[in-house]
């Protein structure tokens, strides 16, 4: 072989070999490694009473407040059960008519979750949900004014789409309030709410609407049920901080502490392509 040719083979073979530590290079580069550690904190640990995490979060006041706001949001599908029989008599109308109303409901608090969920994303959530939470307390307060059973249907549309802030903006409130070590007993204490506020609410209604009689005694249950609505609703939106978001992850994660106005937006497909990595 050659100097021509040796000088070849050995500057083909310099070339090749960088480009191959290039390729890996890429490649750890592109594959983003975080430990278990890093991952997932060091939860579980130390144990965290419920008390001290409650103490470290929102406390026991925003836990409550949440907590009678899912009870409250229950009182209004109980109460259409129990007087529908009172309620057929007033319009005249069918099973199949007061199901649609129901159906109407159910749409709009699924799909209503989603604009809600990026109100809750770009703003307060405090503010988000006391608006919702009013707006839902004033349908429910002008559900006993309907004339006719097409505004019926209309009202009930508008309760499911004010009811549709308890899982994107409450959840999402109470999620950031409170510490990780002690987030899974604070959603276990919120999922009580529902039940709670189901076997409440047929007494509640069987109850004023007796109070009330006549066959028209049910209007005033919806007068009733949309006051501690309306009070839980100023709560939240006047007097309820809104939790720093992210706060306790980042300590869990032992990251960088940031300030809520100086956190960086994290766009859905980040967030995404995040959770498929996982």
């Amino acid at each position: 072989m050659s100097d021509e040719e040796a000088k070849t083979s050995h500057l083909v073979s310099t070339i090749l070999a960088e480009e191959q530590r290039r390729t890996e290079a890429q490649q750890e580069t592109d594959e983003v490694v975080i430990p278990d550690d890093r991952l997932f904190g060091k939860i579980g640990e130390s144990p965290v009473k419920l008390s001290e995490g409650l103490a470290r979060g929102g406390g026991w006041k925003l836990l409550v407040l949440l907590f009678l706001l899912q009870v409250v949001d229950e009182f209004d599908r109980t109460a259409m059960t129990v007087l529908a029989p009172d309620i057929q008599e007033t319009f005249g109308v069918s099973d199949a008519v007061l199901g649609a109303a129901g159906g109407a409901a159910g749409v709009l608090f699924v799909l209503g979750a989603i604009p809600l969920g990026m109100a809750a994303d770009r703003y307060r959530r405090t503010t988000v949900g006391g608006i919702a939470t009013l707006g839902w307390s004033a349908v429910v307060f002008l559900t006993g004014f309907v004339p006719n059973a097409f505004a019926l249907f209309v009202a009930r549309m508008g309760s499911g789409l004010g009811q549709s802030n308890v899982l994107p903006v409450q959840n999402s409130i109470a999620a950031d309030a409170y510490p990780i070590e002690t987030r899974g007993r604070v959603f276990g204490i919120l999922a009580g709410a529902s039940p709670l506020g189901r076997a409440i609410g047929p007494l509640l209604a069987g109850g004023i609407a007796g109070l009330a009689g006549g066959p028209e005694g049910w209007r005033a249950v919806f007068w009733v049920i949309a006051i501690p609505a309306l009070i839980l609703g100023i709560i939240l939106l006047f007097f309820t901080p809104e939790p720093e978001r992210g706060k306790f992850d980042r300590e869990a994660h032992d990251a960088e502490m940031l300030d809520d106005a100086d956190a960086p937006p994290v766009s859905f497909r980040a967030a995404f392509d995040r959770l498929r990595a996982i």
